[in-house]
């Protein structure tokens, strides 16, 4: 678990919206998993989010509005039918 780098808060898990600018459009990314700060509000990704985020938008770019949980719903089944 780590603090918020703000004001020190411990950091709950939580859901976020997240706007990313993709081949000259702004994409809005709703349901992405980040630790937030109930204090002050600033959102942290992890590492792995931000990778699966770019996937996301170049398989799916021709979307405004697009729902992570979708996508990684999505990946879990494609994965789980290689095997």
């Amino acid at each position: 678990m780590f603090r918020c780098s703000d004001c020190k808060k411990w950091l709950v898990p939580s859901k976020i919206t997240v706007s990313k600018e993709y081949r000259d459009n702004i994409v809005q990314i709703v349901n992405v998993p980040a630790k937030q700060c109930p204090n002050c509000g600033q959102s942290f990704l992890e590492d792995y989010v931000y990778k699966q985020r770019d996937d996301f938008l170049s398989f799916k770019v021709h979307e405004g509005v697009l729902d992570y949980e979708t996508f990684e719903a999505i990946e879990i089944a494609f994965i789980t039918n290689m095997f």
